[in-house]
């Protein structure tokens, strides 16, 4: 019914909805849209060709995806790819798109409309091989990111969030694998990818979080079997998704507390 997929190198998501639009289908929708959010991207592609809604019930759904893409900082561009022959085409020109919302014919088209990733100052990408000692060169990169983006209070977390998950693309996947770090307001964004289309299982609760180390604590290797665990106490947000060569592993960290 629905099926996502990102590029790293345009910082895109595009989200692909089939089928019949009725109450199932709008409200998984809608929980895709907000995991698609959550990952903040530089631009979320809705493509609807695929899907059948004769009287535009969905229109709501896209009209807020777009408005809270618009609010965030930095805002996510919203595009929405519906053949022009359908009624809910017809209700966004009516609309005055792309004043409310562009409207593209197909997937190609928006990814040529969107204005593309971030300028290189607010994004630094690393090439790595699939090893654990890796995972050094990416802890430098995000001490460096965090003293040019004057963010010293996401120094510890961050190296700490880059280090396990290039350890657990180095174990499980094996692949080469890219790091990229980019700004995001007041945040900064990870993401690791690789070669290997299996996305990682979330841990399991625990009653108590897993505590992090201290600073001065910090190990100089990444740490054995808690990996995800460790990234699942101290990003404010992270999650995965598929690409076209494989996976990607996302984190995002702010300077205040985890959302829930």
């Amino acid at each position: 019914m629905l099926t996502v997929s990102a590029d790293i190198e345009t910082e895109t998501v595009v989200m692909a909805v089939h089928g019949n639009w009725d109450r199932c289908l709008g409200a998984e929708a809608h929980r895709i849209l907000n995991k698609c959010m959550s990952e903040h991207p530089g631009t979320l592609i809705i493509d609807l060709q695929g899907m059948y809604d004769p009287h535009a019930a969905s229109l709501t759904a896209w009209l807020t995806a777009r408005r809270v893409g618009q609010a965030m900082d930095p805002p996510v561009q919203v595009l929405v790819c519906v053949s022009t022959d359908t009624v809910l085409a017809d209700r966004l020109r009516r609309l005055g798109a792309p004043r409310f919302m562009p409207v593209c014919v197909s997937v190609d088209q928006a990814h040529a409309d969107a204005t593309g990733p971030p300028s290189p100052a607010d994004r630094h990408r690393l090439l790595l091989p699939p090893q654990i000692e890796a995972a050094a060169e990416a802890r430098a990169l995000i001490t460096d990111v965090c003293t040019a983006w004057e963010m010293p209070t996401l120094l510890h977390r961050g190296r700490l969030v880059v280090s396990e998950m290039v350890a657990n693309a180095a174990l499980h996947a094996r692949t080469p694998m890219t790091v990229l770090i980019s700004r995001r307001s007041s945040g900064i964004h990870v993401v690791v990818a690789d070669g290997d289309p299996r996305l990682p299982r979330p841990p399991a609760p625990r009653a108590t979080p897993a505590p992090l180390p201290l600073p001065d604590e910090m190990p100089s290797e990444p740490s054995s079997g808690r990996g995800l665990q460790l990234v699942d106490a101290a990003a404010t947000l992270w999650g995965a998704l598929p690409t076209r060569e494989g996976k990607m592993v996302w984190a995002t960290l702010y300077p205040w507390a985890r959302r829930r």
